[in-house]
């Protein structure tokens, strides 16, 4: 596996080699029988959805197989695109799974591990503007928010009570990413 850190770490790209992409199909076959084996446990448990007939075709050799040849390539498919790709999901604070953090989590890594969700956001925003890393994390150094849009809605008070918490997440985030800089990133620029 040769992971490609870059100045945004939510676009580090992962590649993987032969023997990493075999333990990722493997992964992810066990992870499709797991999920059959307990819907199959679920139709056997006593109560409304208890269905016998329900639960054997669920573990039918047959279904099986069909299912495992069509959900395990389309899945590794998808996870090794989302491994080159960036993360946005929940840990960006966008309501939805990051498929590239479930594909890190079966291989066993976590490229933005310690960030959490909100400063994450935050450092998914200080590169928007086209920022390279040392400008982001000036950006996030300097962060003050500011009541616009929907927010103008509201009154003051409102807005002023989650200053804190915004400003504490900016300030976590730039912590992260500065030490992501200087430990991570310029370490393999200067190893690469």
């Amino acid at each position: 596996m040769q992971i490609k850190y870059q100045p945004n770490p939510l676009d580090t790209i992962i590649e993987l080699d032969a023997h990493d992409a075999e333990v990722l199909r493997l992964k992810i076959r066990i992870g499709e029988l797991e999920r059959r084996i307990g819907s199959a446990a679920y139709h056997l448990e006593p109560g409304e959805w208890f269905n016998v007939e329900t639960a054997r075709l669920r573990l039918d050799v047959g279904a099986l197989k069909e299912h495992l040849s069509k959900s395990v390539p389309e899945l590794f498919d998808l996870f090794v695109a989302e491994l080159r790709g960036p993360h946005v999901g929940d840990c960006t604070c966008v309501p939805w799974s990051c498929m590239k953090c479930r594909a890190e989590e079966l291989l066993g890594i976590n490229t933005i591990a310690g960030l959490g969700k909100h400063p994450a956001h935050y450092i998914e925003s200080a590169f928007l503007d086209g920022r390279d890393i040392d400008a982001a994390i000036a950006y996030l150094d300097g962060y003050r928010p500011v009541r616009t849009g929907a927010w103008l809605r509201h009154p003051q008070e409102e807005f002023d009570q989650h200053v804190p918490r915004w400003t504490a997440d900016a300030k976590h985030a730039a912590e992260w990413l500065r030490n992501y800089r200087d430990n991570t990133y310029r370490g393999t620029l200067a190893h690469g």
